[in-house]
C-alpha cells in the first residue's frame, strides 16, 4: 500500500507540474526550464529550501582567469576538411555567432583544433582567412587559444604521420614554421598531435617513438619564432597510462610544458577512484582503468614541473552520435550532469585547465547523416542545449583558478531514497573547494545519470563552524535556495532535509555569492 501511495503521489506531482511548473524569480540568463522537466524540481517543493533567486552570470571579458574551457571549431575538429567543405557562404557570419556563444559560456581557454590539409589543401596554397578570424575573435573576447595542429596530409604523407618520411616531415616543419611565425604574438599555447595513442589519428597504428621524435622537430621549430611557448603534449585518448609510460620513456618530458588527456568515460569519478561497479567500454577505446593518481606518479619519476590538462572530454545528448558515446542513458539533462561531474572531478585533482568537448554540434561531411552531439549548441541553430546553460552556471561559480580541495570531516544521513534504493552514505560523493578563500562543498551520487529523478533526501552534518548563512546553489539550473533548517552540533553544522541527487548540488556561504 505504501508503495501504491508513493506511485500516485508521483502521478499527482507530474500533474501538477506539467500544468504550472514551479515558481522562481524570472531571469534571462537563466530561462525557467521548470515546465519541461518538472521531476528536477521535486525538491523545490521541500519546506526546507525557499528559492531566492538565480546565479548571476558572467562572459569571458568578466573573468580574470579561470580553469574552464571548450573546444572551439566551426569546421569539424581534427578531420582534414578544406574551409570550402563547409559553409561556403556563412562560414565567417557564423564564426561571428559562435563567438558571441562562447563569450556569453564565460570560458577562459578554448582548444582550436588546426589540421595541416586544411590550411595547405595543396602544395602551396594556404587558406588564413577563417583561423585568421577565430584567434582574432577569442583574443576579444578574452579567451586563451591553445592550438591543437595536427593531421596527415594526401600530398605529402597519404594521410599518414608526418614521421612516414623525409618529404613528408619537411613539408610538415614547413606548415609549422608557417603557423609559428604567422600567430607568434598572437598564440602563447601550442598542442601537438591530437590522440597519438589511437589508431584513428596516428595510421597505420601507435607508434610512441615516432610521436616523441615528431614532438622534439616541432618544438624545435616552434621556438624558432617564440622561446617562451608552452608545448602541449600527449594528448591522449582516455587515460592511457602504458603509452604515457611509452613517450616519457622515449624522452618526451625534455620538450612538453602540459601532458594533455581526454578522460571519456560513462562515470567520471572513475578517472579519480575506482568505482563500484563497471564501466562497459566499446572494444576499440581503452579501458578506464587508471586515474590522475596514476599520472602523476608518473611525472614524479621524469619531471614533476609538468602540468596536467584535462584537454578534451565531453558526452553526447542522443544516442545517435558520432565518436565515442558513452553507455546510455542519453539525454539533455544527462549530458549536463555528467559536465558537471566531470569538471568538478578534474579541479579535486588539481588539473590546471579543464576543456568540454565541444562546443557547436557537426558532421565529419555535409553529406553525414549521424551528427556529433557532444556539442553544447545544436547543429542546426546554435541553440543552447541544457549543458550551455548548466556550464554557465559552474563558470559563474568558480570564476577562479585559485581552486584548492579542503579537507573537511563530513557526514551524510539519508533520509529518504526515492529513486537512489539502497544508498547509504559511504556511497556519496564530496569534495570541499576553496576559491579565493571561500568554500564551497560539493555533494551527489555517483550513479549514472538519469535524465530525470526523484531526489533522496539528506540531513549533511559538516564540521565548518564559521559558517554563518549557508545556501544551496543547484548546478544544474542555476537556482539558488535559503537553507532553512539549521543545528548546531559542536562544532558541527548540520544542514537538514537536503536533496540529495545525480549531480552536484553545492553549499556555500551567500556571502561567496551573487545571487540576482
Amino acid at each position: 500500500m505504501k508503495a501504491f501511495r508513493t506511485v500516485i503521489g508521483l502521478l499527482v506531482f507530474l500533474s501538477l507540474g506539467w500544468l504550472t511548473g514551479c515558481q522562481s524569480p524570472a531571469s534571462s540568463s537563466n530561462p525557467d526550464f521548470s515546465e519541461q522537466f518538472p521531476l528536477i524540481y521535486q525538491f523545490y517543493q521541500n519546506d526546507a529550501l525557499e528559492n531566492t533567486g538565480t546565479l548571476k552570470l558572467f562572459s569571458s571579458n568578466e573573468i580574470k582567469n579561470s580553469p574552464w574551457g571548450i573546444q572551439f571549431n566551426l569546421l569539424p575538429p581534427h578531420v582534414d576538411k578544406y574551409p570550402s567543405d563547409f559553409h561556403t557562404d556563412t562560414l565567417l557570419d557564423d564564426l561571428s555567432v559562435l563567438l558571441d556563444r562562447v563569450t556569453a559560456l564565460g570560458v577562459k581557454w578554448a582548444r582550436v583544433s588546426v589540421n595541416w590539409s586544411t590550411i595547405e589543401d595543396r602544395h602551396g596554397n594556404y587558406h588564413w582567412a577563417y583561423l585568421d578570424s577565430l584567434i582574432a575573435g577569442l583574443s576579444k573576447a578574452g579567451i586563451e587559444p591553445y592550438v591543437c595542429i595536427n593531421g596527415g596530409h594526401k600530398t605529402y604523407t597519404d594521410e599518414l604521420p608526418p614521421t612516414v618520411s623525409e618529404l613528408g616531415m619537411q613539408s610538415w616543419l614547413s606548415f609549422v614554421k608557417l603557423m609559428a611565425d604567422r600567430y607568434a604574438n598572437k598564440v602563447d599555447y601550442w598542442e601537438i598531435w591530437n590522440e597519438p595513442n589511437y589508431p584513428s589519428f596516428w595510421k597505420p597504428e601507435p607508434d610512441a617513438e615516432k610521436y616523441v621524435e615528431l614532438v622534439k622537430e616541432t618544438v624545435f621549430t616552434i621556438r624558432e619564432y617564440d622561446q617562451d611557448a608552452v608545448i602541449l603534449g600527449g594528448s591522449l585518448a582516455r587515460m592511457d597510462l602504458p603509452y604515457a609510460q611509452k613517450i616519457f620513456g622515449a624522452g618526451i618530458g625534455e620538450y612538453i610544458d602540459v601532458l594533455t588527456v581526454h578522460p571519456y568515460n560513462a562515470i567520471p569519478t572513475g578517472s579519480v577512484r575506482k568505482i563500484g561497479y563497471p564501466v562497459k567500454t566499446p572494444d576499440y577505446y581503452l579501458p578506464s582503468s587508471h586515474q590522475y593518481k596514476d599520472f602523476y606518479q608518473l611525472l614524479e619519476k621524469y619531471h614533476s614541473d609538468i602540468e596536467i590538462w584535462q584537454a578534451e572530454c565531453g558526452y553526447p545528448s542522443a544516442q545517435n552520435s558520432h565518436g565515442w558515446t558513452g553507455t546510455g542513458p542519453w539525454g539533455e539533462n544527462i549530458q549536463a550532469k555528467w559536465l558537471l561531474r566531470r569538471m568538478i572531478a578534474d579541479v579535486s585533482q588539481k588539473v590546471n585547465v579543464s576543456a568540454y568537448f565541444s562546443m557547436w554540434e557537426y558532421k565529419l561531411n555535409p553529406d553525414e547523416r549521424t551528427t556529433n552531439r557532444k556539442g553544447l549548441l545544436k547543429l542546426e541553430d546554435m541553440a543552447p542545449k541544457q549543458a550551455f546553460d548548466t556550464y554557465r552556471n559552474l563558470i559563474a561559480l568558480f570564476k577562479s583558478d585559485e581552486i584548492d580541495v579542503r579537507e573537511t570531516d563530513s557526514h551524510f544521513q539519508i533520509n529518504r531514497t526515492a529513486s537512489f534504493p539502497g544508498i547509504w552514505e559511504e556511497n556519496i560523493q564530496s569534495w570541499n573547494l576553496t576559491v579565493e578563500g571561500n568554500y564551497f562543498f560539493c555533494y551527489w551520487l555517483p550513479w549514472r545519470m538519469a535524465e530525470f529523478v526523484n531526489p533522496a533526501e539528506t540531513d549533511l552534518k559538516l564540521k565548518l563552524p564559521s559558517m554563518k548563512d549557508p545556501v544551496l546553489v543547484d548546478l544544474l539550473t542555476g537556482y539558488v535556495y535559503n537553507i532553512e533548517n539549521m543545528n548546531l552540533d559542536g562544532d558541527f553544522k548540520v544542514l537538514q532535509s537536503l536533496p540529495l541527487t545525480d549531480y552536484p548540488l553545492v553549499v556555500t556561504e551567500r556571502s561567496s555569492i551573487i545571487i540576482q
